[in-house]
């Protein structure tokens, strides 16, 4: 049995689909492992299958992101304007803390947008410059993060954000109706909330939020028969999904609920623990509705809903062959905490794991590795028509040559990368006839979350 769960080979949180033209974009956080008080470059995966995913580059190529960061990105909008369509994409953002204790504090962080003729970008701040603190800065939508959109039949928009707050956006879909602005009340009563998502599905509103946080995290709805405002009903058994101690599956948080084009399915994407703090990962599972319209509880699993269309891809010959490597980190336990009970498991960085065909598994050389590289013994030479490159956090850049051997003495070079380039998979294609594969990394984080070798 295959595990489509993770779905992205990646650490990313706060998952945002969307379906534009047969054409499947995530949206997330970009996780790099240094804490909440920085993130990765801003980037879209996008996939025709849901199951095979790849991205090009930044979103925001205009951003210097070492000063900035952004996050929890909400469901992207489109419509027509001037005969051809524009995106907008709301997302939150401020600027990263100076180690300097002297220093300025930056803005709080709040909800900004930006639009662009395309799902993919490059997207501009809408309300002034790309900058997110300061007196120059953009002017926000929402004085506060983690805000979603939600556009009704009739056209009119809505948006929710942090601690179960709902408003009417205004028709520019640029600012709130300030009159319209309200907290839901819930049976958990003040308790902390974050990752709205507003829905809706045969005349029924919802409006998901989280509970708690890290690995106790705890998904949550209400719903309401009569407007994204309310009044909203409070379902008897509220809790959608929460850890699954048996399956192992921790902590599902902060995502969103995908209703794919010409299906009467719809899928819950959430983020997942991952390795603890900001290494998380982005699950998806089928969710299923009562007859009266509530929601059953989603089964959470590493199986995932796989592929929504056909997969048409050619025999990946890596998975039967033997890795090895110059190093690998040592293994280490990962502990978390949920309803009470104390949580662990196993994580290793083997070579090996680059093509057990899980996106949760990852070869990462030793830290003082000068000279890291990875290697491949397919045990046959095949005609290998290309080669697919999953790095390890991928929104670093990754600089490498590509080598190919029939008798693991004599090699030539097959690609050769000599500056840091933002993709995931590279792609290096005609790789031709090899028994051996070798890569070695001259830049970026030194691992592979998988490597593929095609024929």
């Amino acid at each position: 049995m295959r595990f489509y769960n993770p779905i992205i080979p990646d650490t990313i949180a706060d998952p945002s689909v969307v379906e534009f033209d047969g054409v499947f974009y995530l949206y997330g956080t970009t996780d790099i492992g240094t804490g909440l008080g920085a993130s990765g470059v801003p980037v879209v995966w996008k996939s025709t299958d849901f199951c095979n995913w790849s991205f090009e580059g930044t979103i925001f190529p205009d951003v210097d992101w070492t000063v900035a960061k952004y996050w929890a990105p909400g469901r992207v909008l489109r419509r027509m304007e001037n005969g051809r369509y524009k995106y907008y994409l709301y997302f939150s953002a401020s600027e990263v803390a100076s180690p300097d204790p002297n220093a300025p504090k930056p803005d709080p962080e709040q909800t900004f947008v930006a639009t662009a003729d395309s799902p993919e970008g490059p997207f501009v701040t809408a309300n002034g410059p790309n900058i997110f603190s300061g007196p120059n800065k953009a002017v926000p939508v929402l004085d506060d993060i983690d805000g979603d959109p939600f556009v009704d039949d009739d056209g009119t928009a809505y948006i929710g954000w942090r601690r179960r707050h709902v408003a009417k956006l205004n028709p520019d879909w640029l600012s709130i109706d300030p009159s319209t602005r309200h907290q839901i009340t819930t049976k958990h009563g003040g308790a902390y909330s974050e990752g709205s998502w507003i829905f809706k599905r045969n005349g029924i509103y919802y409006y998901l939020y989280t509970l708690s946080s890290n690995a106790n995290y705890k998904y949550a709805y209400v719903m309401s028969r009569e407007s994204p405002l309310g009044p909203f009903e409070w379902p008897e058994e509220d809790l959608i999904a929460t850890t699954d101690h048996e399956k192992g599956i921790w902590g599902p948080g902060h995502g969103c609920l995908f209703l794919p084009q010409n299906s009467d399915k719809a899928i819950f994407v959430y983020l997942e623990y991952g390795e603890g703090g900001t290494t998380r990962q982005v699950h998806a599972d089928w969710l299923e509705f009562n007859p009266d319209g509530t929601i059953k509880p989603v089964k959470l699993s590493w199986e995932g809903v796989g592929p929504l269309r056909e997969v048409k891809e050619a025999v990946d010959i890596a998975r039967q062959g033997t890795a090895s490597a110059s190093s690998c980190r040592p293994g280490r336990t990962v502990t978390g905490e949920s309803d009470g009970i104390k949580l662990a498991r196993e994580v290793t960085y083997a070579a090996q794991n680059a093509v057990d065909g899980w996106n949760r598994t990852r070869w990462w050389a030793a830290e003082d590795d000068p000279n890291p590289w990875w290697q491949m013994d397919l045990k046959a030479n095949y005609e290998i028509d290309r080669c697919e490159l999953a790095f390890n956090f991928p929104t670093f850049g990754h600089a490498y040559i590509l080598e190919k051997s029939v008798d693991g003495e004599n090699w030539l070079k097959v690609k050769v990368q000599e500056e840091r380039k933002l993709c995931s998979p590279h792609v290096v294609e005609k790789v031709g006839t090899a028994r051996f594969l070798r890569v070695r990394i001259l830049e970026g984080t030194p691992g592979l979350w998988s490597f593929k070798a095609f024929i």
